[in-house]
């Protein structure tokens, strides 16, 4: 490799990790919002009703806000999914994991497990910009 090709591929290596580094550091003291992600597959829909009404409750008490409710995901690549989506949208991880484990909630998460089959994920949002 001629001299400065190599100059110039270490000096933009070099700009592209400190950005990347720049860009981490930011993002883990502006922490983003949380969204709960959760496929449910109601198996007692009445029993199903109870638990909706009162996690909605517990949802709001910790500053949660429904972002999707119940709808029908179309399948764009990959498996189907099994049953409908639900988005929770916290201020952070650490308010969602608070909801998540509060005592209001775990009151309740018992009526989902035996009511409807789950599978739920904790994603952490892009910071404001």
């Amino acid at each position: 490799m001629k001299p400065m090709l190599k100059m110039a591929t270490v000096a933009g290596s070099v700009i592209a990790l400190a950005f990347a580094g720049t860009t981490a550091t930011w993002a883990q003291s502006q922490p983003g919002p949380a969204y709960l992600v959760v496929e449910v597959n109601v198996k007692d829909q009445e029993g199903f009703n109870e638990y909706a009404e009162k996690a909605t409750e517990t949802v709001h008490q910790h500053g949660g806000a429904f972002m999707v409710l119940g709808a029908t995901a179309q399948t764009v690549e990959g498996a189907e999914p099994n049953g409908n989506i639900v988005i929770i949208k916290f201020g952070s991880v650490d308010q969602a994991q608070k909801w998540l484990t509060s005592p209001e909630y775990s009151a309740v998460k018992g009526i989902r497990h035996r009511t409807a089959d789950t599978r739920q994920y904790l994603v952490e949002g892009l910071p404001a910009e």
